[in-house]
């Protein structure tokens, strides 16, 4: 539901489609030059919602102020990276080396900032897309109002739905409905006034273990293939699939932050008798994930000598129950952290935008992993799109992020 709405309110500089194209966003054209330097233009009517023009320096100050933020290390990185190699050429003009120029469609990058007094105490950033947050008018709903009203900008109701209720969400009359409940795609299959569309490969479920010694070693086992098999037919409810190589955390040998020879602190303070795997509480497929794990871990392995869970990483061959523990968000990233659980279930982006700034963000909230090749992958998950027919277009990114369609949109896009 967040990256749903945060997409309709921020924007970034430039779109990826789902075939990796660039397309506009905040920025209407950009050409490259003999030194290998991609220069982005903004729109014309790029405007706040307070109607102020957006200008370069405005794009470059929200990018700082992610950069200087501690909400999400990932974000973090992608910022402080781009900042590094951007420069202001005018008012309205941004350059950045032609290798950069994907980044630029990476959330963390949409602009943003904060209302001037007396507004700042506003919960909601100021924007520049085509909707804002009216209301709130339950703790699931968010009422999203066009700025600039129009036959084309229809208001945008957004329900949070379980699974349990999502059928009648559907029969209240929804116009689109994003699930991975199987149950919800059947019945809305058996409808003629509604079709379903498979959105992209969006989340990888991998494995982080503080005692992990034999990083990359044991994921690529035939046993370990048979686990990560198991986990995507067995443990989720809905679509799944083993994730398979090249697994693109290990294509950043590059990056600063895994740099070869790289000595990372190890975390020695972890108690041996630790047997918790730990999850986000609000991550339905990470709970599932997590509680098969658990399961798994009581089975025999080959021989009898381990667990099924021991093909993955040795270290979880522990000879004790272990349990499944959900935290919440501030939890999470304690947990993290400190590194005193005995594994941790979490979702990575499956087609990220920015590889290796995404592995730094990782590694920096895990300061006990010794590098990317200790990300241990497990599945890959993606949602279903289900929609009135002839009732709203909308867009697909790359990350399987959808947003509602406008006319530029669809001028250089497929229409849904």
């Amino acid at each position: 539901m967040a990256r749903f709405v945060d997409a309709q309110m921020y924007e970034t500089l430039v779109h990826l489609d789902c075939d990796g194209k660039l397309t506009p966003g905040l920025a209407r054209s950009w050409s490259s030059d003999a030194t290998a330097r991609t220069t982005l233009r903004l729109r014309e009517d790029a405007r706040f919602w307070n109607g102020e023009s957006v200008t370069a320096r405005d794009v470059v100050a929200a990018w700082q102020r992610t950069a200087s933020s501690g909400d999400d290390a990932a974000s973090a990185a992608i910022a402080r990276a781009i900042i590094d190699v951007a420069s202001i050429v005018d008012d309205h003009s941004i350059a950045v080396p032609d290798a950069d120029a994907r980044m630029l469609a990476d959330p963390a990058l949409a602009v943003s900032r904060r209302p001037p007094p007396p507004a700042s105490g506003a919960p909601w950033p100021e924007g520049t897309g085509r909707y804002r947050v009216s209301s709130m008018p339950g703790t699931r709903t968010i009422a999203l109002t066009p700025v600039a009203p129009g036959a084309d900008t229809p208001r945008l109701f957004v329900l949070s739905a379980t699974n349990a209720d999502a059928r009648d969400r559907l029969d209240g009359g929804v116009d689109l409905l994003v699930t991975s409940d199987p149950t919800v795609t059947s019945y809305a299959a058996a409808r003629p006034d509604m079709q379903s569309l498979p959105l992209p490969w969006d989340k990888t479920y991998v494995l982080l273990v503080p005692r992990h010694t034999q990083a990359g070693a044991s994921s690529g086992t035939s046993a370990a293939d048979s686990v990560r098999a198991a986990l995507a037919r067995d443990a989720v409810r809905g679509d799944a699939r083993p994730t398979m190589p090249p697994y693109w955390w290990r294509e950043t040998r590059g990056c600063t932050a895994d740099a070869p020879g790289q000595t990372r602190a190890p975390i020695s303070s972890l108690q041996s008798s630790a047997t918790r795997i730990v999850y986000r509480s609000d991550d339905a497929v990470a709970r599932q994930v997590a509680q098969r794990l658990v399961a798994l871990a009581a089975m025999p392995g080959a021989g009898g000598s381990g667990s099924l869970l021991a093909t993955l990483a040795p270290e979880l061959a522990v000879g004790r129950a272990l349990t499944a523990d959900g935290l919440d968000a501030s939890g999470f990233v304690a947990a993290m952290a400190g590194g005193q659980a005995l594994a941790y279930v979490e979702a990575l982006p499956a087609r990220p935008v920015a590889p290796c700034q995404r592995i730094q963000g990782l590694l920096a909230a895990a300061p006990w992993l010794p590098g990317a090749s200790a990300v241990i992958p497990l599945i890959d998950t993606h949602a279903r799109a289900i929609m009135r027919a002839d009732r709203l277009s909308f867009v697909i990114d790359w990350d399987g992020v959808l947003r509602i369609a406008s006319p530029s949109d669809l001028s250089t896009a497929t229409k849904r």
